[in-house]
């Protein structure tokens, strides 16, 4: 509930989150984690990307569009 509550509180489609407090994805909202940093260490950091029930299309297009351009996510190396 407490998510829904932002929603509508400041009119947005997608919240976006290093830390969760909560479980959205048990509430039915969808869930997207992509890197909100360059992998140059051994501290990856996330950002999850929690969208409204039943719009998922609009949240992955948000998750996709930000992991395009900010080139973060390393793809790995398969042999």
């Amino acid at each position: 509930k407490h998510f829904l509550k932002l929603y509508e509180m400041h009119d947005v489609d997608v919240i976006i989150t290093t830390k969760v407090n909560g479980y959205p994805a048990v509430g039915g909202l969808p869930v997207i984690s992509v890197p909100a940093k360059p992998l140059k260490d051994l501290r990856p950091i996330n950002l999850l990307f929690i969208g409204e029930m039943f719009k998922e299309e609009m949240l992955f297009s948000i998750a996709y569009l930000y992991e395009n351009n900010t080139k973060h996510r390393v793809p790995p190396v398969l042999s």
